[in-house]
């Protein structure tokens, strides 16, 4: 009994004698912090130089602007001639820093009992939070998210002051920034080696960072890109490679490929693999909507697929067919999503290709070493879907959008899934083709149908993969034969009646189009075969002689 009174005494006495140098550590490290945000936020100000009003001011100093617009200050105004005692200033705190850091950086341990003190520690503990709540204040421009390219340059800023605190301290600064971004970007949905990783949980918890991005891009597919008003739609367009709004052709900031592109920088495949998961809910909620419109209309659709290739146009049967368009909207949907995921990974395969060039080579050649696994068999999904983690073009064989369609098609849904193609096909009578008007200039229709491009594509080869488990290539590419056919004898048909429904310049031009895409399993002939390419270029002429303005 006294020996344990003793002890507790001690721990007792060791905890107060531990108080002062702890007070003092803590002291000298909020020092040092103050120093080095003031450093940081000079450093800042010397990079607004760059900022897109100040490279602009010799035009906005001539131009005409609104009354109250104020004139952005001049280049250059932060040089040292203009104003030296702010740069005075700075290397005072420069100095600062220095003294503190060399002070610090004297004293490696200070044992007291059984407790080591470690001084520097105090210091990285406080430089890691100091960079995590710099970098969740850069995330947030008021109500929108802070354009990428912004943040990764304040970050970078951020890192070279950093850096430079090496010169005086022994702290693993590299340690710091790569804990921070893998804290960004890791999250503990993404359990390593597990390929089933796209669910329905929330997420919650650490990291904050990866959540914000999340949830502002969830917020973006779901309440902006498709839920757009006939007034402003919001299309993708695969030469400028970002959303445009209509008819202002005004981009989406945040969903342009250089922004993504930085965000790739920022946040890396893991959570690139958290954005897409927003995508795939998207798409299997449209799909499951789909599959039960094609059960609805099972019986019309088994009659025009009999009837569709004979020489009397189906026109009683079209009339029974029920939401049609809700179908074709809902394929939309699909379509952007698809979209969405798709600038992802080609702005991930432009940093994975300047960072990591020799992984990219080696997947890339393993990857081309046999042919595409469209049919998703199991033993080659593991490396189509690392190849697809690096940004490699993997086409058809997406084992993620596999796994993910997987939730809403069955084995038990083959039959209705083999309608697709008539489904599509009988798509072409309805309200959206009759309003889709292609501009050229963006390689666009008027509302956004050029996404069914990709959503017909995968949506027939992989229900097909899914529902029947020794189905071949074969069958494959007669369901994509089999859209192209009953397509064009539905077009045919309505350019031979000179029926007003349908815009014909746009359908053709997106029947040649999904030739191109569908390229890995299809060839030009199919198409040539049904329809000469002698009937097809008129309609090309027409689309692409009317300028945009006119449209």
């Amino acid at each position: 009994m006294p020996l344990l009174l003793c002890l507790t005494s001690w721990r007792a006495l060791v905890k107060t004698v531990l108080t002062c140098p702890k007070k003092l550590m803590n002291t000298m490290v909020a020092r040092i912090i103050f120093n080095y945000n003031e450093v940081l936020k000079k450093f800042l100000e010397f990079d607004s130089q760059l900022t897109e009003a100040n490279a602009a001011f010799p035009v906005l100093q001539k131009a005409k602007m609104e009354k109250g617009f104020l004139t952005p200050v001049t280049p250059g105004v932060e040089s040292e001639f203009a104003k030296k005692p702010e740069l005075d200033g700075l290397r005072n705190f420069e100095k600062n820093i220095a003294q503190l850091c060399i002070s610090l950086n004297e004293i490696v341990s200070v044992p007291i009992s059984d407790v080591l003190l470690t001084p520097r520690e105090f210091l990285r503990d406080s430089l890691y939070e100091n960079i995590q709540s710099f970098f969740l204040k850069s995330l947030m421009d008021g109500a929108e998210l802070q354009r990428p390219t912004v943040i990764l340059r304040n970050l970078n800023i951020h890192c070279h002051v950093l850096k430079w605190l090496e010169n005086y301290v022994d702290v693993n600064t590299v340690d710091i920034i790569r804990q921070l971004m893998v804290s960004a970007s890791s999250h503990r949905l993404l359990v390593p080696g597990r390929i089933e990783w796209i669910t329905e949980d929330e997420l919650e918890g650490d990291p904050v960072i990866i959540r914000q991005l999340v949830q502002w891009f969830s917020e973006f597919l779901n309440k902006k890109l498709l839920s757009s008003r006939d007034n402003n739609v919001i299309v993708y367009s695969p030469i400028r490679k970002s959303f445009l709004s209509l008819p202002h052709k005004r981009s989406e900031k945040i969903a342009e490929w250089s922004e993504l592109r930085a965000l790739a920088f920022l946040i890396g495949p893991y959570g690139f693999k958290l954005l897409e998961r927003e995508a795939f809910r998207v798409i299997i909620s449209s799909v499951s909507s789909i599959k039960e419109l094609l059960q609805s209309n099972r019986g019309i659709l088994e009659e025009l697929a009999k009837n569709c290739l004979k020489e009397q146009y189906p026109a009683e049967s079209l009339k029974e067919f029920k939401d049609l368009d809700l179908i074709m909207q809902r394929s939309i949907t699909v379509g952007s999503a698809l979209q969405f995921r798709k600038i992802l990974h080609e702005a991930l395969l432009s940093v994975c290709k300047e960072r990591i060039p020799n992984i990219h080579e080696n997947l890339s050649i393993c990857f081309n070493q046999y042919r595409r696994n469209i049919l998703g068999i199991q033993e080659l999904m593991p490396l189509d879907m690392l190849a697809a983690d690096c940004g490699i073009d993997v086409d058809a064989a997406d084992g993620a959008l596999k796994i993910a369609l997987s939730k809403s098609v069955g084995s038990a849904d083959s039959t209705i899934w083999d309608l697709l193609p008539i489904a599509y096909a009988v798509g072409f009578t309805g309200k959206i083709w009759s309003e889709a008007v292609f501009k050229p200039s963006l390689e666009v229709f008027s509302n956004n149908a050029q996404v069914l491009l990709d959503a017909i594509y995968y949506l027939i080869i992989d229900t097909k993969a899914i529902t029947n488990a020794n189905v071949g290539e074969r069958e494959v590419i007669q369901l994509l034969t089999d859209f192209i056919e009953m397509s064009s004898n539905i077009l045919l048909k309505n350019a031979r009646m000179q029926r007003t429904g349908i815009n014909l310049t746009s359908a053709f031009v997106f029947l040649d189009k999904f030739v191109d895409r569908s390229s890995l399993l299809i060839t030009r002939d199919q198409l040539e075969a049904v329809i000469p390419y002698a009937l097809i270029r008129p309609y090309f002429q027409d689309a692409y002689a009317v300028q945009d303005d006119d449209q």
